[in-house]
């Protein structure tokens, strides 16, 4: 992307206008490459989304498991 700053910030107001057929042919292919790599790493975060989480999750918020855990707690203690 450094050349691109590079290519248009030198040019006129309309940059792609003054580009000749090689500079545009250039630009697609530096455009496809970036989109390219930017859909490998969308699969990349979307497949390590979708793996199984490392701790199990609970059906309730896991406040109210905690304050149930200790209540209970507190009255296997009274007993």
């Amino acid at each position: 992307m450094v050349i691109w700053y590079m290519l248009f910030m030198s040019k006129s107001e309309s940059p792609l206008e003054d580009l000749s057929r090689d500079e545009l042919i250039k630009l697609v292919r530096m455009q496809a490459a970036a989109i390219e790599r930017l859909q490998k790493r969308v699969e990349e975060l979307e497949a390590k989304s979708q793996e199984k989480n490392p701790t199990e999750r609970l059906d309730q918020p896991y406040s109210q498991n905690a304050e149930e855990k200790r209540q209970e707690d507190e009255r296997t203690k009274r007993n």
